[in-house]
Formats: C-alpha cells, sequence, structure tokens
C-alpha cells in the first residue's frame, strides 16, 4: 500500500496530462473505428449492392436505429445525387475522420512530452545559475 502511495505522489503534477492523453486516445480510437466502418459503404456503392432502405422512424440511440438511418440517407442521396457523388463524400468522410483520429495520436503522443518539457524547464530556471566560462578560465589562467 505504501509503495502505491509513492507512486501516486510523484504522478501528481502529471495528473492532467495523463487525463488529457487517455481522452486522446478515446477520441483517436473512435475517429479510427469510424474511418473504417465507412470503408463497408465504400465497396458497396462500388460494387452496385445498395438496396433502398425504408425510413428507419423515430430517433433511437442504439446500433441498429444508426445503420438503419445511415443505409436509409445514403440511398436517398444516391437516388437524389447519383452514385459518383455519394462515392465522392464516402471517400470525404474516409478522409476527414483519418486525419482527426491521426491529430488525437499526435496530441496524445505529445500531451506528456509537453508537461514534462514544462517541468524540466522549471526545473533548470530554479537551479542555481553557473559561473561564467570566461570567469572560469580566468581563474585558471592566475592560479
Amino acid at each position: 500500500m505504501n509503495k502505491l502511495r509513492l507512486l501516486l505522489k510523484y504522478l501528481e503534477p502529471y495528473k492532467w496530462s495523463a487525463f488529457r492523453n487517455i481522452l486522446y486516445n478515446i477520441l483517436s480510437a473512435l475517429f479510427a473505428l469510424f474511418s473504417y466502418t465507412m470503408v463497408i459503404p465504400f465497396l458497396k456503392i462500388m460494387f452496385n449492392r445498395m438496396e433502398p432502405a425504408p425510413y428507419p422512424g423515430e430517433f433511437q440511440l442504439n446500433a441498429e436505429y444508426l445503420s438503419a438511418a445511415a443505409r436509409y440517407y445514403m440511398t436517398s442521396l444516391i437516388d437524389k445525387h447519383g452514385e459518383t457523388t455519394a462515392l465522392l463524400l464516402v471517400c470525404l468522410v474516409v478522409v476527414v475522420a483519418s486525419l482527426f483520429k491521426n491529430g488525437f495520436i499526435f496530441l496524445a503522443n505529445n500531451s506528456m512530452a509537453l508537461e514534462a518539457a514544462k517541468k524540466e524547464a522549471e526545473a533548470a530556471a530554479s537551479a542555481p545559475a553557473a559561473t561564467e566560462p570566461a570567469e572560469v578560465e580566468k581563474a585558471e589562467v592566475k592560479a
């Protein structure tokens, strides 16, 4: 138990950086999941496998409704604007989701490094100033 308290004492200055790191990793995982699942509509449009979907009904927060709504809006987009426009939209969504995913990975990787750099700069600023090199040389010449 004492070792855990000692560890928590050392982690205390980094708690917000660790929280941000975890948050950025979760967001990058969500965008990665989203960008990979967008491959399914892409392939369906490419190989003409999109079947007409009925209106999904009133909003519900579950996977079945979200899947039905996505199919409905994708088929209505294809009917209204054609397959090329729908394919372009799917590609654009995949690219944007991938950019967000990579951006959050970058932020997750650098959130801890930024905090460590701040701590190092604070430690360097609070350290006593070293003597000037020119003064050291003069002292060596006199001796």
